[in-house]
């Protein structure tokens, strides 16, 4: 089972943080809450590495990345697109640690 070290709220167009003591993690990961009103993706940013988009995924469901790519102590950011909507990027911005578990926003 997956510990999960961060919770970030995603609401109706954008990311909004929640402060919550946040740790070394392996993955980054997105859940769309209930009522957020659409399917999205999501890719990890940082500097100038981006994943490629994920899949998309429907409400209620979450979706994860591998930080594999992001340079160990480098910031990353996770940007979200709406299914027909807007990409927006969530904060905070984290700083990668190496660890276990995964950060969902």
């Amino acid at each position: 089972m997956k510990k999960h070290q961060g919770l970030i709220a995603l609401t109706l167009g954008a990311c909004i943080a929640m402060p919550v003591n946040v740790q070394a993690a392996e993955e980054a990961c997105v859940s769309l809450l209930v009522g957020a009103g659409y399917a999205a993706k999501m890719r990890i940013k940082s500097g100038d590495f981006k994943t490629d988009w994920s899949g998309s995924f429907p409400i209620g469901k979450t979706k994860c990345q591998s930080l594999n790519g992001v340079p160990v102590g480098n910031k990353y950011t996770v940007e979200v697109h709406a299914i027909l909507g807007e990409s927006k990027d969530c904060s905070p911005s984290i700083t990668h640690s190496q660890g276990e578990g995964s950060i969902t926003f």
